[in-house]
C-alpha cells in the first residue's frame, strides 16, 4: 500500500501546487504510472531519483529519471 499512498500524495500535491517541482525517490517502476499522470494533470515538474542502474526498456523515462550515486 506504500506505492499507492505515495502516488496519492504526489497527485494531490501536483494538483494543489501547479508549477511546482515534485521529487519522487524510489527504484520501483510501480510509481511511474502515478508520475506520468501527475505530469499530465498539472504543470508541475516531476522527477524520479533512483539508485538503480537500469530502467525498464519499454518505458521512455530519460527526461524523468535522475540517478543518485551510491556512497
Amino acid at each position: 500500500m506504500v506505492d499507492t499512498a505515495l502516488v496519492a500524495d504526489l497527485l494531490y500535491f501536483t494538483r494543489s501546487d501547479q508549477g511546482s517541482l515534485a521529487v519522487v525517490v524510489g527504484d520501483d517502476d510501480d510509481l511511474l504510472p502515478g508520475v506520468f499522470t501527475a505530469m499530465q494533470w498539472s504543470k508541475a515538474r516531476v522527477i524520479v531519483a533512483r539508485i538503480r542502474e537500469t530502467d525498464n526498456q519499454h518505458l521512455l523515462t530519460d527526461d524523468i529519471v535522475h540517478r543518485l550515486k551510491r556512497g
